[in-house]
């Protein structure tokens, strides 16, 4: 594993800081600058010692290289279907059935709990690392830490999740130096941001620890709770593929939404749907967006449900909502 989990007991400290700080004025870190002083300044419930923090950041690499990696959205350069066919390979789906079996009695006591689909969990993990294989090689402080201070509109948002991160570091015992992750911050086999952590994680195995980097229960459990707390509904449909007529022009959303309107409407509207039953209670109870997906030729059309939505909870990306749920339905399909 990538992940390494280092407690620092306080006979240490005094040595550790040290070297920290040592290796801090050889590489010129963050604390020195006026803005990172400023921020400190106002931090006073981070768990460390103010100079222990000032020793982290001191030590941290700064990470110029992902400023433009979380520019480069796909949505802003790609087409859906070239996305699509790039992330839901073979080789994902052929992971994710064998990751399923392997895990099988513990994805069907947590589905059983959360009422959140055993595949779905498992896509959600397929999709953000496949499968906790590839759970990021950015230093997250010094990822954190450039971003707080660098990030040309989002630089609130990555302060707090900047102190997120030390806090749950220190009620963790981590070293915030050891931890690697995604190039927003985002670290475990679910990729949960600081904040994310701290407010869904959840000890799975009951073992009084509530581990994201190395322990496979506590992350699998912790996504499905993610997704219980943003509104999953058991037993709702996610998704419907359609079409829709030339001379109709039904509302399409561009954004992510809860609500919108019945199966006997959008039928109204000129939207149809072709090649699988839709159960009446689907037809009469359940509400659904229209969404479009780009391609090479014409538009892809879907209805979504609040489910949809709720995936869109996890990364705010409709193309990342409709992946995760054509990854979850080849994965049931095992």
């Amino acid at each position: 594993m990538m992940w390494t989990k280092k407690i620092c007991p306080p006979v240490l400290l005094a040595g550790w800081l040290s070297v920290c700080l040592s290796i801090g004025q050889a590489q010129a870190g963050f604390a020195h600058r006026p803005e990172v002083k400023a921020w400190l300044a106002t931090q006073d419930e981070l768990g460390f010692s103010q100079q222990q923090v000032v020793a982290m950041l001191q030590a941290a690499q700064r990470q110029p290289r992902v400023l433009p990696t979380l520019a480069k959205a796909p949505e802003r350069t790609w087409v859906w279907s070239d996305y699509r066919q790039r992330l839901l390979s073979a080789q994902r789906i052929k992971a994710g059935r064998k990751f399923m079996r392997k895990h099988a009695e513990l994805l069907s006591k947590i589905e059983a709990h959360y009422g959140v689909p055993a595949e779905y969990i498992a896509a959600i993990a397929g999709v953000e690392t496949n499968y906790g294989r590839t759970m990021g090689r950015y230093p997250t402080l010094g990822t954190l830490a450039t971003l707080a201070f660098e990030h040309p509109r989002r630089q609130t948002f990555f302060r707090k999740e900047l102190a997120q991160f030390l806090r749950l570091s220190y009620q963790h015992q981590l070293d915030p130096l050891a931890i690697k992750g995604s190039p927003a911050g985002a670290i475990g086999m679910g990729q949960f941001m600081p904040s994310s952590y701290q407010a869904y994680a959840v000890d799975g195995d009951g073992d009084g620890q509530v581990d994201l980097l190395t322990n496979t229960t506590d992350s699998l459990t912790s996504i499905a709770n993610y997704l219980r707390r943003h509104g999953w509904q058991a037993g709702v449909p996610i998704m419907l593929p359609v079409t829709i007529s030339a001379q109709s022009l039904p509302e399409i959303s561009k954004k992510p939404g809860r609500g919108g309107v019945d199966l006997h409407t959008w039928h109204h509207l000129g939207v149809r749907w072709h090649g699988q039953p839709v159960p009446q209670s689907s037809m009469d109870d359940i509400k659904y967006r229209l969404y479009a997906f780009t391609t090479h030729a014409d538009p892809e059309y879907l209805l979504a449900t609040g489910n949809f939505y709720v995936i869109t909870r996890y990364n705010h990306s409709l193309w990342y909502a409709r992946l995760v749920a054509e990854l979850a339905q080849s994965l049931g399909q095992q």
